[in-house]
């Protein structure tokens, strides 16, 4: 079972460093490292609240605990996005202006 989970992670790992381009930094390394394990996370704890009754104080306490994960996976891949943003060249935008003088 845990090299399934750890084949899940790696896959989830590839596509978001694939996102980055060819040479990621270690920064991102790192923040698609985290946004991966994020994902598995909120997905473990989706997957219990399915099988618990509707209306159940476990299943109240469970719901809240995948609202944190979510956020947690929102917040890693908002950190990954930024630094993407931070990597990319800067836009240089030229504006000419001409006057024209009526005469």
């Amino acid at each position: 079972m845990y090299e399934a989970v750890d084949r899940k992670v790696e896959e989830v790992l590839a596509r978001l460093l694939a996102d980055g381009g060819p040479d990621p930094s270690f920064a991102e390394r790192l923040a698609a490292t985290r946004a991966a394990h994020a994902r598995l996370a909120a997905h473990v704890l989706e997957t219990r609240a399915a099988l618990l009754p509707a209306g159940s104080a476990a299943a109240a306490a469970l719901d809240k605990r995948v609202s944190q994960a979510d956020r947690r996976l929102h917040a890693a891949l908002k950190s990954l996005a930024a630094l993407r943003r931070l990597r990319r060249p800067a836009a240089v935008t030229q504006v000419n202006v001409v006057a024209t003088l009526a005469t």
